[in-house]
């Protein structure tokens, strides 16, 4: 499970937060009215790989320009 700081809201008010299974992490962008955000990705999540050799994403942050860094170790 993600911890509480693996959520974030961007500069449009979208709530960006990121959930992990047993093969990967989903990153979600919600609008505001908590609804998918599809002009993310067509689908408003992304499933990303874990890889061989997980590490948890401890936390993600929203640049200026609204890209999603998620960061851990």
């Amino acid at each position: 499970m993600a911890p509480l700081d693996s959520l974030a809201i961007d500069n449009l008010d979208r709530i960006v937060f990121v959930v992990m299974t047993f093969t990967n992490y989903v990153v979600y962008r919600l609008n505001f009215e908590v609804s998918l955000d599809l002009s993310f990705s067509g689908t408003g999540y992304v499933t990303v790989s874990i890889g061989a050799a997980p590490h948890d994403i401890t936390g993600i942050a929203i640049q200026p320009d609204n890209k999603i860094v998620g960061v851990g170790g």
